[in-house]
């Protein structure tokens, strides 16, 4: 019988933990993210060897948390290079969701996405709004 591994690396991570390796790593990570982000809150008690980080970008009301593994970057970052094993990579939890650091960065797609959400609720909020005050002009003793 072969053992089957679904998610490899989402366990608790071991080894030489510490939230200064920790912490240089959400640096890194920041600077793949391809929008601006920075660092408004950290734990610095780790769970299970992950260090929780906050980030945040102002301009696109984005928030986002990361547990990032406290072990040294290169046993952390894995960006399909030549020589890398996925296998032998730590998971990133990202807003509680299990991904590998190439897959787990944020991208300008999902910002786009986000937003393009946002503004559909804010237009049909604006469209319910519109309804109901033109409903209160109409009804309400021959209108306003």
């Amino acid at each position: 019988m072969t053992d089957i591994s679904i998610n490899p690396g989402s366990g608790p991570v071991n080894g030489e933990l510490s939230w200064e390796n920790a912490y240089e790593n959400i640096k890194q990570y920041i600077k793949d993210c391809e929008i601006p982000l920075h660092i408004v809150k950290s734990n610095h008690v780790p769970d299970e060897g992950r260090y929780l980080f906050v980030l945040r970008n102002d301009e696109y009301n984005f928030e986002t948390e990361v547990e990032m593994p406290g072990l040294p970057l290169e046993k952390v970052r894995y960006v399909r290079a030549e020589g890398q094993n996925i296998l032998e990579f730590p998971r990133l939890y990202v807003d509680g969701g299990s991904w590998i650091w190439n897959c787990g960065i944020t991208t300008k797609e999902q910002i786009a996405e986000m937003l393009s959400e946002c503004i559909e609720e804010k237009k049909a909020e604006i469209e319910r709004m519109e309804s109901a005050l033109s409903k209160l002009k109409g009804e309400e003793n021959g209108g306003i």
